[in-house]
């Protein structure tokens, strides 16, 4: 696996809510569409990623963003360079 681990100072994501922060229009925040880490985590798994999170409140947030580093070879039938 690839690994791209994302961290962040900001107020962190108690613990009771962290499941939470992947469904769709589910934010604590005043603006944004509601829907980025569902995405996220959606282009991960279609991927055979995974994404990780670790937080506490007054902490931060720590997201881990993780690929196969082997992924299968491209079917290049018809493409030329």
């Amino acid at each position: 696996m690839v690994a791209v681990e994302v961290h962040d100072g900001g107020a962190g994501i108690p613990a009771s809510r962290l499941e939470q922060i992947w469904e769709p229009y589910v934010t604590h925040k005043a603006a944004g569409t509601r829907l980025g880490l569902a995405i996220v985590r959606q282009t991960l798994l279609a991927h055979d990623g995974a994404v990780e999170v670790e937080s506490a409140p007054g902490e931060g947030t720590t997201m881990r963003l993780l690929l196969p580093a082997d992924a299968p070879p491209h079917d290049t039938r018809g493409v030329h360079a």
